[in-house]
């Protein structure tokens, strides 16, 4: 790609306290309840921006692992967000064995 390196795909989704409760059926201050309690308790995301605001944004993947299935699947959240994962390690590398070997990785997959 004559130049181009791709760095991510498109951006993580993320979700507020309202789209957290409409995605999984639950009311708000059930949702609030799992943010307040749970952040310290079982390990409820931290929230990826806005942590300090009125309106904090949560990756939905992390919320929707941290759930365990209680959300619908998301397949198309968890594509992106490998694949992302995938861009940052490659830009990490430092050699090209480095890079030989999680090219071997992932092909073994």
């Amino acid at each position: 790609m004559a130049g181009i390196r791709v760095l991510r795909v498109e951006g993580e989704e993320l979700v507020s306290q309202a789209d957290i409760a409409e995605r999984t059926g639950r009311s708000r201050q059930a949702v609030n309840h799992w943010i307040k309690r749970d952040a310290n308790s079982s390990g409820f995301p931290e929230p990826a921006h806005g942590a300090s605001s009125r309106s904090p944004l949560w990756r939905w993947t992390d919320v929707r692992d941290w759930l365990g299935g209680v959300a619908s699947p998301d397949e198309r959240g968890r594509i992106i967000a490998l694949t992302n994962a995938t861009l940052v390690a490659r830009r990490n590398l430092n050699s090209e064995v480095e890079r030989q070997l999680i090219d071997t990785l992932l092909a073994a997959g």
